[in-house]
């Protein structure tokens, strides 16, 4: 630990817990990150105050105000690779995608751990199912980095998922839609707003929407858009409410006015010791979500 923190981390993830030496290391590394103007954390684990938690193979039903980061492994049994487990077992590509937006709707990081075999190398079962994921979250990005729980509530039933930026706000379906989607919620929506496909085959599409007397927001997802995607589905009203323009008219503000950003990945953070090969440089990359999604390699 000592040499991690002569390294620079910046995030010391303690495993385990109880009585450790964690105190006689924790003074210099703390006063050595101040004199670089650099900031630390520390998980739950490691026996002094801690900045987040780590619930394991687990998650919280609930936003969590302060930070927290689900790990679990593509193994449901074992964090190293287990020869006895059956390929079927892995987790599969719409079950990244899913826990992913679920743990971030919630404020909290992914942590997806990856087992790789005695070599080094990672199994073609969980090459492809990561790979999957990682389509699926290069199209639909923006709904994922740089967003933020919404405060109201983070989901609508069991099958709709919210977060936002400072420019859009995201609606997230878990499964494939029905024609109709109704949201309870105060979404913020204005007359005039436009609800927009978020990757996918469709994506840029208008959804029909409407605001009823109610106050509930209803979407009309049309059958090519049903059929546009896979995993989960993503639709967007960009902030901006309605304008009026030169001649008096009333324009939409919302997807017309007002543009989210396409969201950024940086490196997905691969956390082990000794070499890596080459087929774990190959995983994908577009599991990267600049702090949403780590994958951890059990070497």
């Amino acid at each position: 630990m000592n040499t991690l923190a002569e390294m620079g981390t910046e995030i010391m993830w303690c495993d385990i817990g109880g009585p450790n030496l964690t105190a006689e290391f924790a003074s210099a590394w703390f006063n050595t990150a101040a004199d670089r103007n650099c900031q630390v954390v520390m998980d739950n684990r490691c026996g002094l105050p801690e900045d987040f938690d780590t619930p394991e193979y687990a998650r919280y039903d609930a936003v969590q105000v302060r930070k927290w980061e689900s790990n679990l492994g593509m193994d449901p049994f074992s964090y190293g690779y287990n020869r006895a487990t059956p390929g079927s077992a892995y987790l599969k590509a719409v079950d990244i995608v899913t826990s992913l937006i679920d743990i971030v709707s919630k404020n909290g990081d992914f942590l997806l751990d990856v087992g790789p075999q005695a070599n080094g190398t990672i199994i073609a079962i969980e090459q492809q199912n990561l790979r999957q994921a990682g389509v699926w979250i290069r199209s639909h990005g923006e709904a994922i980095f740089n967003t933020t729980y919404w405060f109201v509530t983070p989901q609508e039933g069991t099958e709709i998922r919210f977060t936002q930026t400072m420019d859009a706000f995201y609606i997230m379906a878990l499964s494939k839609p029905n024609a109709t989607i109704v949201l309870e919620p105060p979404v913020p929506c204005v007359q005039g707003d436009q609800v927009t496909v978020v990757g996918g085959n469709a994506s840029g599409n208008v959804v029909p929407s409407q605001l009823t007397a109610t106050g509930s927001l209803q979407l009309t997802i049309p059958e090519a858009v049903q059929h546009a995607d896979q995993y989960a589905w993503v639709f967007k009203i960009s902030y901006g409410g309605t304008s009026s323009n030169a001649t008096g008219t009333t324009t939409p503000g919302g997807n017309g006015t007002s543009s989210a950003p396409s969201g950024t990945s940086g490196p997905v953070a691969f956390q082990g010791v000794g070499g890596v090969s080459k087929s774990v440089n190959v995983l994908s990359m577009l599991l990267s979500a600049a702090g949403a999604v780590a994958v951890t390699l059990l070497l």
